[in-house]
């Protein structure tokens, strides 16, 4: 079975990165990162009843993917998961959801991009 929207009974929450920023979107978008920078997505509070985080990366420069989540109790996130992001290689990968808040970075290489998009979904 093939996943579209028709398939959820809810809305997906889809969460682009513009500069740092987040914001409700549906396409792709570049962002250029100077060397060695890293860019956080504003944290996502109240994951609760969404299962999995899909996150697609694409650089022309090599970098790493961290996730972090926590739980409700805790004050500081926890890094659950972490990947490396090939130059001009897309990365398109899902993760667990196990806290209720989580939290996308994006570690730039060590070179300025010229090409860079990162997009974050939330499945239930």
């Amino acid at each position: 079975m093939s996943l579209t929207l028709a398939n959820y009974s809810r809305p997906l929450r889809l969460l682009r990165i513009l500069a740092g920023a987040a914001s409700l979107a549906a396409s792709q978008t570049q962002a250029l990162i100077g060397a060695s920078a890293t860019v956080n997505l504003l944290p996502i509070w109240s994951c609760l009843g969404w299962g999995t985080l899909r996150v697609y990366a694409e650089s022309d420069v090599a970098g790493t993917l961290n996730i972090f989540q926590k739980l409700r109790n805790e004050t500081t996130f926890r890094q659950t998961d972490t990947d490396a992001v090939a130059a001009a290689t897309a990365l398109s990968t899902s993760y667990l959801i196990t806290g209720e808040h989580l939290r996308i970075q994006y570690v730039n290489g060590g070179t300025i991009q010229a090409r860079f998009s990162l997009i974050a979904t939330l499945i239930p």
